[in-house]
């Protein structure tokens, strides 16, 4: 089975990129880009810290993905919550120190302790609406790990809020091999027909922020390479998994839409069958997909 990396259901469930920035003395316009502008916050002491770094790990170093669904469930009671991430850090760079102390799942004795924060911890400064979602949580059966690590910040601080998220994240599985990710959203608490649905078909315009498919040679169902071209291009997120990626990025080509890469060759197949091609060459044919590779044989990135 292939294991989607901590970083990309990061992407599945809040639709964003993690993005390691040097500013290099220029500031962007574009939070998700390079050289991003930097926005302070002011956060009371009682907010709610979800800390995405070791603290969420269990004693076997498994980071524990109920934290992704727990956000997705204050986001779902319409609570605001914040990605603070430190614009101008090198990789693995802390993101802010605070006076903390862990509440949950259960009370620590200490009155707090000063901690380190880093890979984008979330905020939410509705400490009181914010026990109900995770009460929901912890209910869910399909939880495939302990409740996640929340903290309560222990003074008032400004911080550095990459995005604030108030939008509910809603996600179409999309194939023949669904369990794939569907497996991965159970284990992090996500509701089934609530915050995502399994689709075999998919319209462009349908009401989703994120669609996802994995290991799908799309046979007899190019089309859908089509409609979710134009999702992504109407501004929703996909991702594409293994075999779907040169699927959707060679059938996509076909239907005139480059939303996988942008080289010239784009959707100009050089073989009979999408099989005999890979994003790393396949040995036995030697030969590259012209939609997801360059013609000096490396993969194309838009």
């Amino acid at each position: 089975m292939w294991y989607i990396p901590i970083v990309s259901l990061a992407l599945i469930l809040l639709n964003l990129p993690f993005i390691v920035t040097e500013c290099n003395g220029k500031v962007g316009s574009s939070p998700d880009l390079p050289n991003p502008p930097t926005r302070f916050r002011h956060f009371h002491k009682g907010a709610l810290i979800v800390p995405m770094d070791e603290k969420q790990e269990d004693s076997n170093g498994v980071f524990n993905m109920a934290a992704y669904g727990y956000i997705v469930r204050c986001l779902w009671a319409d609570l605001e919550v914040f990605w603070v991430i430190k614009a101008c850090k090198l990789q693995d760079e802390v993101d802010f120190s605070a006076k903390v102390k862990q509440i949950l799942p259960y009370q620590h004795k200490e009155s707090y302790h000063v901690d380190e924060f880093k890979y984008g911890a979330f905020l939410i400064p509705s400490f009181s609406m914010a026990r109900v979602p995770y009460q929901d949580l912890i209910k869910n059966e399909s939880l495939g790990m302990s409740p996640p690590a929340v903290y309560r910040l222990e003074e008032n601080i400004e911080l550095e809020v990459r995005h604030t998220w108030t939008d509910k994240p809603r996600i179409a599985v999309l194939g023949r091999k669904k369990d794939y990710h569907t497996d991965i959203l159970d284990a992090a608490g996500l509701i089934p027909g609530l915050h995502y649905v399994e689709l075999q078909n998919f319209s462009a315009d349908a009401c989703f922020t994120f669609a996802s498919n994995p290991h799908d040679p799309l046979d007899g169902e190019e089309e859908r390479s089509l409609h979710v071209a134009d999702f992504t291009l109407s501004g929703g997120n996909f991702f594409a998994q293994c075999k779907a990626a040169r699927t959707y990025g060679m059938y996509a080509a076909h239907y005139g839409r480059r939303f996988l890469l942008t080289t010239e060759d784009a959707g100009h197949p050089i073989i009979e069958s999408i099989d005999e091609c890979s994003v790393l060459g396949n040995p036995k044919y030697d030969v590259y997909c012209p939609a997801i590779s360059d013609g000096k044989k490396k993969m194309g990135r838009q």
